[in-house]
């Protein structure tokens, strides 16, 4: 029979995979770098204006920034550009907006070389503001109470408060020859900027299409393979996939210990439901993967990845194999903390407590709070590698162990995984196949078989030993 212990561990990648061209145009972009901007700046009284600064910026170094001004009205407005052809079109823009909720910061659209305008509002939003639409179709410090910090008026933003927001506008702009976009400051409250910093905003682009712009949602479904794992596959994985056009492509990569890419076409199992299988994999190996869609709004198929960025990895191990000895001299064994509670951890060191001070040789050991007690209410684990016990039979587990706690009400004992989800107590009070196991059938802390010992509270530390400790204390 095949026992494992498990200790689990994720992380992400940092991978670039794919690159949204299709048929979507950019036709406006300014990203504030260049000498010749394609946007111009004005103001109703002349009092103020907008400005290129380096001190904000999202990419590469510089933005455009304005601070409301006494009774006066700013406006960052773009050169105008074409759409013709195009029915859906999309602004974007990377912004902080630290202004009072009384002053104006809106957007406007023209398509008629500025001789009137179209203010944007809630039903363009594509943002993720919950408060864009009620507070009046404009943006202020309170548009991200939190990040932009509203209950601080005097704040100074940082380059971690920029938010992206994107407008559809293919109802005022679609198929037009001359389209304009402007940005509008103005003082609507308190007169002047009322100690706030002002607008800052960075990477204006808009993108048009012939048709709709919107990607598909992919949403991973269980399982979730990532960190370690102990079968050797094959990994069958599961999405939700969805889009207002429908799916025309869904596909999972994957990679194996930095290789090439490969693909698997994912199957649709009903509904917006789809699943791929990644092949078994050996001993050791590292995978990498990400599930990518395409909508089918042709001819611009609007492409999605999951996740946005890089890829979910995780690595096969058969574990170690029997015979296994160490006695934590010179690393901790591959052991790891996991504590439920604060105040209490294992530790791999010396032990330096006021009774148990020593190891059982040399001078390591693993052990709560090496120098000190533990605390009230403590609960922590310590977590062994992961054991293959395949073709292994009569398996014993050896170890030394030295404690000090609350007789009856504080403990611990030792669990064990064969799947990682279920751990079962290993023996009990009076086993036959153990040599000096628990003390007690029950320890209050722990609801069940362990040991425990009265009078001092101190550090409890064990040596050559393979299975996850469980200590408890209340």
């Amino acid at each position: 029979m095949k026992r494992k212990i498990f200790a689990i561990f994720t992380f992400l990648a940092s991978l670039s995979v794919y690159n949204p061209v299709n048929s979507q145009t950019t036709v406006f972009y300014e990203d504030f770098e260049g000498a010749l901007l394609q946007v111009t700046t004005s103001s109703v009284n002349g009092s103020a204006n907008w400005g290129v600064s380096s001190n904000f910026f999202v990419s590469p170094t510089k933005s455009d920034t304005a601070r409301v001004s006494n009774a006066d009205t700013l406006y960052l407005t773009t050169s105008s550009f074409s759409t013709i052809g195009n029915s859906f079109v999309q602004l974007e823009f990377d912004h902080i907006c630290k202004v009072d909720f009384f002053d104006v910061a809106q957007i406007e659209v023209s398509t008629n070389g500025g001789v009137s305008w179209s203010i944007l509002n809630s039903t363009q939003y594509m943002g993720s503001s919950p408060n864009f639409g009620t507070f009046g179709n404009k943006f202020s410090e309170g548009s991200y109470q939190v990040l932009w910090q509203a209950t601080n008026p005097s704040a100074t933003p940082q380059n971690s408060w920029f938010v992206h927001e994107i407008f559809d506008i293919s109802s005022v702009a679609a198929n037009q020859a001359s389209v304009m976009v402007r940005f509008k400051l103005g003082d609507g409250g308190p007169a002047g900027p009322n100690g706030r910093f002002g607008w800052i905003i960075d990477n204006i682009k808009v993108v048009a299409a012939p048709c709709e712009l919107t990607p598909p949602t992919i949403t991973q479904q269980s399982p979730v393979i990532s960190g370690l794992t102990y079968t050797p596959g094959p990994y069958t994985l599961n999405a939700t996939i969805t889009d207002a056009s429908g799916i025309d492509t869904a596909i999972l990569y994957y990679q194996i210990n930095g290789g090439p890419w490969m693909s698997v076409g994912m199957n649709n199992t009903g509904g917006n439901n789809y699943q791929g299988a990644i092949p078994a994999v050996n001993n050791n190996d590292t995978v990498c993967y990400y599930f990518y869609a395409e909508d089918a709004a042709a001819p611009c198929n609007n492409p999605a990845q999951y996740p946005n960025s890089g890829c979910i990895q995780f690595v096969y191990t058969m574990g170690l194999v029997p015979p296994f000895f160490t006695n934590f001299e010179s690393n901790n064994g591959s052991f790891i903390d996991s504590a439920a509670t604060p105040g209490t951890q294992w530790q791999w060191g010396v032990p330096g407590g006021a009774v148990l001070n020593s190891a059982y040789s040399p001078t390591k050991a693993w052990g709560t709070n090496l120098n000190s007690q533990y605390s009230s209410n403590a609960n922590c684990y310590l977590i062994s590698p992961v054991f293959d016990f395949t073709g292994v039979s009569n398996a014993v587990l050896k170890f030394y162990r030295a404690y000090k706690t609350e007789n009856s009400w504080d403990g611990f004992n030792i669990e064990y995984t064969t799947d990682n989800v279920n751990w079962q107590i290993l023996g009990s009070v009076g086993d036959p196949n153990a040599t000096n196991w628990y003390n007690l059938t029950n320890v209050n802390a722990l609801s069940s078989a362990g040991w425990s010992f009265a009078n001092i509270l101190d550090t409890l530390y064990i040596q050559s030993f393979f299975f996850k400790q469980h200590s408890r204390a209340y």
